[in-house]
């Protein structure tokens, strides 16, 4: 058995990069964001409600 990880990282706040991995995590069976989702603490909210469709268990690390 094999388990498929999306892990990303360095988004900051490329709203359209951040709907692209939460339609890619469709075929992931974990996904795993390590960090710098916004921009000197600026569009953390946008970013984080662009990956909010992910439906996979999901780790997302400041």
């Amino acid at each position: 058995m094999h388990m498929r990880l999306l892990a990303f990282s360095d988004l900051h706040v490329d709203i359209d990069q951040a709907a692209r991995l939460a339609d890619a995590s469709a075929d992931a069976d974990v996904v795993l964001g390590v960090g710098d989702f916004a921009s000197v603490h600026s569009g953390l909210e946008e970013t984080l409600g662009a990956l909010r469709p992910i439906a996979k268990p999901t780790v997302l690390v400041p």
